[in-house]
This record gives C-alpha cells, structure tokens and sequence, in this order.
C-alpha cells in the first residue's frame, strides 16, 4: 500500500529515496483534536481510520521538529496549507475565533475541548 498525505491539495506520495516525511495523527486526544482541526477533518472519524492517515513533512514548519530533525515535537500541529480554505481555518483556530467553514459546528473550542 502506498503512503499518501491525506492534506488536501497535497500529491505527495511516499517514494524511495525522497526527503518527504509521513507522520501518523498523534493518538493523545487532545493533540489528535487539534491535528483534525487544522486538517478540517471530521473529529469523529473512527479510530481504525486515523491509524491509516498520514500527513507530510510539507505541512511543518523546522521549528515543530527536535533537534534531530526526523521526529516532530509533541506539540507540533500541521500549518502549512495550499488551500486558501485551510490557511483561513487555521488562522481562526490559532486566534480562538470563530470559524465559518461547513464542519465546526461555529466555534473553535468544539475541537480543542475548551468550553467556555
């Protein structure tokens, strides 16, 4: 089976020899929350499904990887986004605001689990 990036608007796909990372969607709930969001992904999607996810090094900056380079920091969340769609999502769940996209249910804390 071939490891693609499940980001949209992303081809990359795992190849022999290439410097393209893939990274699991983290299992502490939390930080899988988090990772959906910014993903615009149903944070509902079974467990089963998530394991099979991967999203590439391309959606990270150098400062969410250890100084190794190879291994993401716990905190780490995807944020580089082709999609004028993800970047303005994003953008709004970095600044705690509302977003206006079809799937947050109008509010950023559904994610993170912050309820005020």
């Amino acid at each position: 089976m071939v490891i693609t990036c499940i980001v949209k608007g992303c081809d990359n796909k795992e190849k022999v020899y290439s410097a393209v990372m893939f990274h699991r969607i983290p299992t502490h709930h939390i930080q899988r929350r988090a990772w959906l969001a910014a993903l615009n992904k149903n944070p509902k999607t079974p467990l089963m499904t998530l394991k099979k996810w991967r999203v590439c090094s391309e959606h990270f900056t150098a400062k969410d990887y250890t100084c190794t380079g190879t291994r993401l920091k716990d905190e780490a969340t995807p944020t580089i986004f082709k999609s004028l769609t993800q970047q303005m999502f994003l953008f709004a769940f970095q600044n705690n605001n509302y977003c206006h996209c079809y799937f947050c249910h109008n509010c950023v804390n559904y994610y993170t689990g912050r309820v005020e």
